[in-house]
C-alpha cells in the first residue's frame, strides 16, 4: 500500500508547480487523502452473520482489532432486526417445506423449517419466505 500512494504522490508532484518540498508535501497529503478515503472495507454478509453467532467477549475481541467492523455489524443487525420483525407469514405446504427467495441471487427454493441458508449463494434467507 504504501508502494502504491508513493507512486501516487510522485505523480501528483510532477503535476503541482512551485517550490519541490511544498510540492512533495501536498502531493503526499493528497496521496494519503485518496488511500483514506477508497479504503473503506467492504463485509461480506457471510463474515457479518458469523459475528452474530460469536460470544460476545470474541465480538469485542473483533471489533477492538478492526473498528470498521463494529459500524458495518450494527447495520447489518440493524437490517437483520428489521427483516425479522417485517417476515411474512406463510405457511408450510403438504410436506412441511417452505418456499424461499434469495434476495441477494434472486433464486427460489424449498426447505424445511423457516431459518435457512440459500444453495446457491450461502445468504441467510430468513425473513424471506414467500407466504403461500
Amino acid at each position: 500500500m504504501m508502494k502504491k500512494i508513493m507512486k501516487r504522490a510522485w505523480q501528483i508532484y510532477r503535476a503541482l508547480v512551485g517550490d519541490r518540498i511544498a510540492k512533495l508535501s501536498m502531493a503526499l497529503r493528497q496521496a494519503w487523502a485518496e488511500a483514506k478515503a477508497v479504503s473503506k472495507k467492504q463485509y461480506s454478509m457471510n463474515e457479518l452473520s458469523a459475528l452474530s453467532k460469536m460470544r460476545a467477549g470474541a465480538r469485542e475481541k473483533a471489533f477492538a482489532a478492526d473498528p470498521e467492523l463494529r459500524a458495518a455489524y450494527e447495520e447489518y443487525a440493524a437490517h437483520r432486526t428489521a427483516s425479522k420483525a417485517a417476515a411474512p407469514v406463510a405457511k408450510a405446504d403438504e410436506n412441511g417445506c417452505f418456499t424461499f427467495h434469495c434476495s441477494e441471487c434472486g433464486n427460489t427454493f424449498k426447505a424445511f423449517g423457516k431459518y435457512a441458508k440459500c444453495r446457491f449463494c450461502g445468504e441467510d434467507t430468513y425473513g424471506m419466505v414467500h407466504a403461500a
